[in-house]
This record gives structure tokens, sequence and C-alpha cells, in this order.
């Protein structure tokens, strides 16, 4: 089809160059214009190829006849020049980048020198490492251009890993055995074959010890790791915790025994007697299996004596005894020959401090407080009680406390 065409004159109307600008199509100049160095074509034009250039505002024809700009130097070159990476470094520092030059014309076979080390004369070039590279393309019509070409390269960004080890054991990095907490650094390969940073921050676990305190009673079990335990002892187990290291435990079992109490009961014989849904008629020691505070079996030997309680006298409370372990008065109690609905004795000291109280008619004073005997003196006592056919009864009184050689 019709090209456009510029020719540059010298002042005596020689012809110093030319150059045909067109497409596939029919092409036109409306106007030329020279501007700080430059010379601007304008016009119209049929083609759907080889008029735009990459990165042009507008690189396809819409239909019919657009119009174009296109832009040359002194020399009647195209001053549209290119250049793209086309692939980056792969690695940080290895030579595996390639740049490409691209020109919209190839009239007057164009040449090219990248100023690479050595330099490369290829409108591509190859096994580059990160950094800008600059090409010079030039053709035989003397026409001169250049253009910078970036290459990337992988950022080597170090990535950090948490690491727990448990205590005692050690882990290796880089090839060095880790055996204290810090962090180190090693060197690996990613997934493209590249160098790979990574900081390991190294935690020690420590070893977690538990201890149990254990209660069973006599003739139970108690299962301890794989083992079935039955008497009072310490024992230990290593176990794996949630994390895989060592955990120890101590268990500190008690085996109970079976308790055994005694009480003694006084009934009176004109009505019947029941402890615990059991009936008992005669005098006589009977035996209950019951259930400590503990949760364990225990044996209570119940000593029961039938009365007559018709004419129940008051209870008669010695007013002295003497308890110094010769069988004689060692201890003081209320005595009565009935039986009580409820009890309570207790003894005083001068300054109304309770040494002594129990709810057994049957338990008495030995004159000591906690363990330690109490001087000889005059001591105070109070006595709660009802029996069956009676209101509560209370009682005052002292007691003297006798000892030897006092």
């Amino acid at each position: 089809g019709q090209d456009c065409f510029i020719m540059k004159l010298d002042v005596n109307g020689f012809v110093l160059w030319g150059t045909y600008y067109g497409g596939t199509g029919n092409d036109r100049t409306t106007s030329l214009r020279y501007f700080f160095g430059a010379l601007y074509l304008h016009g119209g034009t049929y083609s759907t190829a080889q008029i735009a250039t990459p990165g042009a505002h507008k690189t396809a024809l819409s239909g019919g006849e657009d119009a174009f700009i296109a832009k040359f130097d002194n020399l009647g070159c195209e001053t549209n020049l290119f250049g793209k990476m086309v692939r980056p470094a792969l690695c940080r520092g290895d030579s595996s980048g390639i740049a490409a030059v691209i020109i919209t014309s190839t009239s007057g076979n164009p040449t090219f020198k990248w100023k690479t080390n050595p330099p490369q004369f290829n409108d591509t070039a190859v096994g580059l490492p990160g950094g800008v590279y600059e090409v010079v393309v030039s053709n035989s019509l003397g026409c001169l251009d250049s253009v910078k070409v970036v290459v990337t390269e992988s950022v080597l960004v170090p990535s950090n890993m948490d690491v727990q080890i448990c205590e005692g054991k050690s882990i290796w990095i880089n090839g060095t055995e880790v055996k204290t907490a810090g962090k180190y650094n090693d060197t690996l390969k990613n997934s493209r074959g590249c160098d790979s940073i990574v900081i390991w921050n190294v935690l020690f676990v420590k070893q977690i010890n538990h201890s149990f305190n254990v209660s069973i009673c006599a003739g139970e079990n108690a299962f301890f790791g794989n083992r079935i335990l039955s008497a009072t002892g310490t024992y230990y187990d290593t176990l794996l915790s949630f994390m895989g290291c060592d955990s120890f435990v101590t268990l500190y079992l008690d085996v109970l025994s079976s308790d055994t109490s005694s009480v003694k009961k006084l009934v009176c014989s004109d009505k019947p007697f029941y402890y615990k849904q059991t009936r008992i008629d005669s005098t006589g020691i009977y035996i209950f299996k019951e259930r400590s505070y503990r949760g364990c079996d225990s044996i209570l030997f119940m000593e029961v004596e039938f009365v007559e309680c018709e004419g129940c006298l008051t209870p008669w409370i010695p007013n002295a005894f003497s308890p110094v372990k010769d069988g004689l008065n060692d201890f003081f109690r209320p005595l009565g020959n009935c039986p009580y609905q409820s009890y309570e004795f207790m003894i005083f000291n001068r300054w109304g401090e309770i040494l002594f109280k129990t709810n057994d008619p049957f338990e008495a004073w030995d004159g000591n407080y906690l363990g330690i005997a109490c001087c000889q003196g005059v001591y105070g006592w109070m006595l709660n009680y009802r029996y069956e056919q009676n209101t509560n009864r209370i009682k005052y009184g002292t007691v003297h406390l006798l000892r030897n050689g006092e």
C-alpha cells in the first residue's frame, strides 16, 4: 500500500538520508514538525501492524482510518527502543537472568552490544546476575540508541523457626550439636535450589515433676502406670508430656487399715433397743461393720447393758480423785445407773479454760491437759444431761485433784 517518507537535504539540496514509514495498509502524511531536536510525523493510517510501538497510547487499529504520530531523531531513526527482563536471576548471586531489547523496525540492519562482561551482541543477553544492564543499538543508517534493563534476583529473606527440645537432649544445626537455648543460623536449599537462611530459635523444655498423695483402704488396689499397688510406699514412674518430653511422677500411697472402736450403752429394760435397724433385746457385746470418716471399713464393738430405769437417781459425782496411776480413783466422771438421751461433761480451770469435754458417759478425765499432767488443785465441772423420761438438767460443781507429795 501507500507509505509515508521523510528526506533530509543539506544546504545545497543534496539528500543526506531518507526513510519510509508505514505499515501493512495505506498510510499518508498530513504534517511534519521539528521540535527540540526531534521530528514529529503526523498522518492517517489504514495499517493494522508496524505502526504502533510497544507501550504506545493505543496499539491497535480501531477500524477504518486512524490518526498516528511518530517521533524520529536527526538521523531519521525512530527513537522507540524498549528493554525488558525475560527472566530474573533465580538465586541471589547466580547468573541465570535474561534481558532483551525490542525495536519497532528492523530497517538498517540493527546491531546490538550489551555492556556485560564479556559483551554480548544479540538482542537477548543471557547468564546475567541481578543488576542494571545497558544495550546500545545501531544500524547501517547511522542510527544509535541505548536502553537500560533491570534484572532482579530473589531477595534472601531469613526465616525464623521455633524449635523446642526436651531438657537433657540436643539438636544438630548446620553441622553443630546444640545443647543450650539461643538463636542459631542455618543455610538450607529452597524448592528452587537456592540458598535459604533459617534462624532457629532453640528453647529447652524443663523436666516436669508431679507428685500425688493417694489413700486407699486395706484390701483395695491402686493403679499406677502398668502396676497394681496394694502396699503403703513411695512409687515412681516416667511418662511422656504433651510435648514428648519425660515427665516424672511420684506417688505417695497410704493404705489405711481398718479402724476399731468400742462403745458402751445403758438401755432401759422396758423398751426395745435398735441400732441401725438391728434390734437388740439382751445385754451383751455386739459387733457392727461401719464406714469410717475416711471411707474405709471399721469395726464397732458395742457393749449393751439393759437396766431398770424406774426411779433413776441423779448421777453421783465424786468431789476428789488422785490420778497417780495407783489403780485407786485414777479417773473422774459422773456415776449413774440409767441410760442418757443426751450427755455432755466438761472440766474447767480457774480461768474458765476447757480442759476436758466428752459426750460419752463412760469416758473419764485422767487429770491431764494436752498430754501434760495438771497441777493439784480445785477444778470446776459442768454436767448437762437428760434421761429418757426427763427434761434436760444441768449441774455444776468442783473437784479436788490430788497428787502425792503436793
